[in-house]
């Protein structure tokens, strides 16, 4: 049997502190690392760092859009994309930090989930 139980599923990422700072010392900071050098050696340009593409799909909570086997409450979804935004910013990176919204309407009327 080659089916992994559990494999791709990572809501402990994000709902975790101790697994997101895991998650930003062992491969974020490195991997910034990686690219600023990148970007001085080879003269590499345009590199944006995306926390996550289309997390509202795995948001939910009283009635909200979790649509995946894996749901994370909103705050613990904001929590994880501060905390990874910080850590880029912190670094000293000069590169960009942007979040994948599915759809504009999560980031006005009754989905203010991105705004502050």
């Amino acid at each position: 049997n080659n089916e992994c139980e559990g494999c791709g599923l990572h809501a402990e990422l994000i709902t975790n502190t101790a697994a997101t700072q895991s998650y930003i010392n062992n491969s974020l900071i490195p991997t910034l690392d990686i690219l600023e050098r990148a970007q001085a050696d080879a003269g590499v340009r345009n590199v944006v760092i995306e926390v996550i593409n289309e997390p509202e799909w795995c948001m939910g909570e009283q009635g909200d859009p979790c649509t995946t086997e894996q749901c994370v409450a909103v705050a613990d979804m904001q929590r994880f994309v501060a905390r990874v935004a910080a850590a880029v910013h912190s670094h000293g990176s000069s590169m960009p930090v942007t979040l994948g919204s599915a759809s504009l309407k999560w980031s006005g009327g009754q989905y203010q989930w991105w705004s502050a």
